[in-house]
């Protein structure tokens, strides 16, 4: 495709445009690297586009954007003037953490080629899916391993081309002060990351370090050497990305001589004695110390033969008061690269004093302050005083209780006669150092013995004419004692039914008209001087000594049929409120609704006193049941095929007799069938008689009582359709007889539809089927013993109309057992001579082989013989089986099998 690269577009062309396609759709390959267009009177059009084109065997991807942005009254447009070629897919490559690791991408990193364009260029940074990013146009250790979109693009022309490019880390780890170092051999020759002196080097990388180790290579000198070893310690660190780096450490360890450096004793130590034996060994008290470029080092026993240097030490222990101890500790230290010689310091000794001594006092508490009840006859107390609790960690402790009636020697003990009061009283412990400490608590003696509370056992009180009486508290004691002295009474109501809540202990209790009849309780209390109370209760009974008075509503007569009205209440009357009354009803109805009721009303008052009346309420019936309260079933004709004709079969008004009665009657209904036969078309009526009785009038034993009525109901049947009989089909039994006389014959029922389930039954069978009946019977399954031989069987069914259907079939039974075959055991035949000159033959007959065959119903001159194969020639010279076929004359057969041996004589 070709384009005009002076063709001025418009908004209207545009869009139909190959260069519209082009910056939209993107499906068109340009074979060029430069396009010039001129666009003329264009608003605001924003284009973009990604395409591949191919140019000789390069493959390139460009981006080319169009943002045109044409102000009004300008008459031209502008001129693409500027040609790019970006790279695509750039490896890009951080530098070291010494430029931060940081990269900026510039435009000779991307472009392709030397561009034309005038003008400045400007890079834009993002990710795949066209996010910039924060740090464009500059990459950091931060897109390692990631893929990114570069853009170029001259602002003056809006043109520009993109890219992909790649950041990645090929530099390995940094790794510095990788310095060489010297240390004295009391030193840890061990780097720093791991506890030791020797100083690790610094690691730094863009990528992440994944791996840091080191390897020591030790060189070992003398005592005639000036070091103890030499250490080369090589350093590896591997980053992310697969990339390594190396150093290597010189330590050189000194050697430390008692002829150039003295060491100090370990300073006295003074321990606490604590539980247990504190900690004396060295690691707490202290080491010698050998002081080497201003820093000191422990010699510690057997941890400084490296260095040539041994140290020991021996203690000897003196006990002093309590737990205590004082160590003296004598300390040696030996350096082996020099003579021995104690006067020249070697080796070098000392003495370290360690002292446990107990300066604290026991730990003493006392008890909670105690607070003790008095006797029960007396105003004083006898107790024993409880152990204060006191330990200490080092010595044995004594204690001693101070009270102001003398002093205990003992921790706690027995004290008599306390009078009531608080009373300090101090715990003293004293341990075998001479430690003291005390504690004070209080002893608090009361009199917290109640009074006893004697109660009269049972109070009667009699209500005031208004209805109240007032009892003193006083009233319900009984002989009430303390050991300090009564003080007052104070009595409670508990809980009752006129009181629920009861009421609060005072000085007098209130009782009213609802306490009357009730079980009552009440609380007294006793008080002595000190607040301390007993209490015992006392039954009361309230009584109340007039009786209630009661009125009956007025007797009454009711018609049997009316509803009973509802009781009416009596008038009741009592000096005390509360009365209740109760009715009792009496019911002398007989079961039809007749007699009397009575009402018994009882008033009783909360004393349980009572008053009676009694109401009596006649009913009467006076519309007895008649026969007008009765609608008889009518006659009923029907000619349906077996009616059911009991009289819940029937339809209403033909069913049953139609009672209305009420609740003064007391009716029952019965009825008695009588079964006519009938001359046709009639077939059959049943006379059905009912009888209706009102057990409430009718007494049978009095001739004519009324109550009782009959009615004759007439019922109908019209029958002139014959059964539908169906028979047993014909019939054949095979009959295993060995005397061959009878056999069991298993018949269905012959079945008969009709209108009614009920038939007269006529059977007959012909026996040999000669034209006389041998047998008659009246059940239509003729089952049973048949003799040999053809039967013919008749069944007839008819209903009580008279109508009847008759069936006939045959009984054939039959010899059923196979004839028994007894074979020869064996022939030899010899070969004929065939007349027609076909060479040897020999037939052979059945009755060759038949050695006594038997039936047990075929004579055995009637039984029938086969043989196979009965031909034999040349062919089946030696032996051949035959099989000897016999039928009896039922055709029931059977065989056996034999052989011929079948021999050629012939010359």
């Amino acid at each position: 495709m070709t384009l005009d690269p002076k063709r001025k577009l418009n908004n209207n062309t545009l869009h139909n445009t190959a260069l519209h396609k082009f910056l939209i759709t993107n499906q068109f390959l340009i074979p060029m690297r430069r396009i010039e267009f001129t666009f003329q009177n264009l608003t605001n059009y924003l284009g973009t586009t990604k395409e591949r084109f191919r140019h000789g065997r390069l493959h390139y991807r460009m981006l080319a954007m169009l943002s045109l942005s044409l102000l009004a009254g300008l008459g031209n447009g502008a001129y693409a003037q500027c040609a790019l070629v970006c790279n695509d897919n750039v490896n890009v490559s951080l530098p070291g953490p010494n430029a931060n690791c940081e990269l900026e991408i510039l435009v000779e990193m991307v472009l392709e080629e030397p561009y034309t364009c005038p003008n400045p260029l400007e890079v834009s940074l993002m990710n795949l899916q066209g996010v910039p990013l924060p740090t464009s146009p500059v990459v950091n250790a931060s897109h390692i391993g990631g893929t990114f979109i570069f853009q170029v693009w001259e602002p003056a022309s809006g043109n520009s081309c993109w890219g992909t490019f790649n950041v990645e880390d090929k530099l390995g780890p940094q790794i510095l002060n990788c310095g060489n170092h010297s240390i004295p051999c009391l030193a840890d020759y061990l780097p720093s990351t791991e506890g030791g002196d020797v100083p690790a080097p610094d690691f730094d990388d863009c990528s992440t370090i994944i791996d840091i180790s080191y390897s020591d290579a030790i060189t070992l000198g003398n005592c005639n050497t000036g070091y103890v070893s030499i250490v080369n310690r090589t350093w590896t660190a591997a980053d992310a990305g697969g990339y390594t780096s190396t150093c290597t450490q010189t330590i050189t360890v000194e050697r430390v001589t008692l002829a150039t450096y003295t060491p100090v004793c370990p300073a006295n130590v003074f321990l606490e004695c604590g539980n247990g034996n504190p900690n004396t060994n060295p690691s707490v008290t202290g080491y010698p110390v050998i002081t080497v470029g201003g820093i000191p080092y422990n010699v510690i026993p057997g941890a400084n033969n490296f260095c040539e240097i041994a140290a020991s030490y021996s203690d000897e222990v003196f006990d002093i008061c309590g737990g205590g101890q004082k160590i003296l500790r004598t300390w040696n230290i030996y350096d082996w690269c020099l003579p021995t010689n104690p006067a020249n310091g070697n080796p070098f000794t000392c003495i370290q004093v360690i002292k446990i001594q107990d300066t604290t006092p026991p730990v003493l508490v006392c008890p909670a302050p105690i607070t003790h009840g008095s006797s029960a006859n007396s105003c004083s107390a006898s107790l024993t005083l409880p152990p204060a609790s006191v330990s200490d960690a080092c010595s044995s402790v004594t204690v001693k209780v101070l009270t102001p009636w003398g002093a205990i020697n003992g921790n706690g003990g027995p004290l008599l006669n306390v009078p009531v009061g608080t009373h300090n009283i101090t715990y003293v412990a004293t341990d075998a150092c001479g430690n003291i400490s005390s504690c004070t608590t209080t002893l608090t003696v009361v009199d917290d013995t109640p009074p006893v509370a004697v109660c009269d056992e049972h109070t009667v009180v009699s209500l005031s004419a208004d209805g109240l009486a007032t009892v003193s508290a006083s009233v319900f004691d009984d002989g009430s004692s303390d050991n300090c002295g009564v003080d007052y009474f104070e009595v409670s109501r508990m809980p009752s039914n006129c009181m629920p809540a009861g009421t609060p202990y005072g000085a007098y209790a209130i009782f009213e008209c609802c306490d009357v009849g009730e079980a009552l309780v009440v609380s007294m209390r006793v008080f002595d001087d000190a607040g301390n109370y007993n209490e015992c209760m006392v039954n009361v009974e309230v009584q109340d000594k007039i009786n209630p008075t009661i009125i009956c509503p007025p007797n009454f007569t009711i018609q049997c049929t009316a509803p009973m009205p509802a009781p009416a209440d009596p008038v009741v009357n009592d000096n005390c409120p509360g009365v209740t009354w109760v009715l009792v009803e009496t019911n002398n109805l007989t079961n039809c609704g007749v007699g009397t009721i009575l009402r018994k009303y009882t008033a009783t008052d909360a004393s349980g006193r009572t008053a009676n009346c009694t109401q009596t309420i006649s009913v009467i019936n006076s519309n007895p049941f008649n026969i007008v309260n009765i609608v008889w079933p009518l006659d009923y004709v029907t000619n349906e095929c077996g009616p059911a004709l009991e009289p819940s079969d029937l339809p209403p008004g033909y069913n049953v007799p139609v009672i209305n009665e009420d609740n003064c009657d007391l009716v029952a209904v019965t009825h008695e069938d009588q079964l006519l036969n009938m001359n046709a078309p009639a077939c059959f009526k049943i006379l059905r008689k009912w009888i209706v009785i009102d057990w409430c009038q009718y007494n049978p034993n009095i001739p004519g009582s009324p109550g009782y009525f009959e009615h004759t109901q007439i019922l109908k049947v019209i029958d002139t359709v014959a059964p539908v009989l169906t028979c047993p089909g014909n019939t054949v039994v095979s009959s295993l007889d060995p005397v061959c006389g009878y056999g069991m014959v298993s018949l269905s029922s012959a079945i008969a539809i009709d209108c009614s389930s009920n038939f007269l039954w006529t059977t007959t069978v012909d026996y040999q089927s000669n034209g006389s009946v041998d047998q008659v019977g009246s059940n239509p399954n003729l089952s049973g013993s048949y003799p040999f031989g053809l039967h013919f069987a008749t069944i007839k069914a008819e209903d009580y109309c008279g109508n009847s259907a008759t069936c006939t079939f045959t009984i054939k039974v039959k010899d059923g057992k196979k004839p028994t075959p007894i074979c020869v055991n064996g022939l030899a035949v010899e070969l004929m001579s065939d007349p027609a000159g076909n060479g040897g033959m020999v037939i052979l007959t059945p009755a060759m082989f038949n050695q006594g065959s038997f039936d047990n119903c075929t004579a055995p001159g009637n039984l029938q013989f086969s043989l196979s194969p009965n031909i034999f020639t040349c062919t089946e010279v030696g032996t051949n089986i035959v099989t000897l076929y016999v039928t009896d004359a039922a055709g029931n057969t059977d065989y056996c099998e034999t052989y011929v041996i079948i021999q050629d004589n012939l010359v």
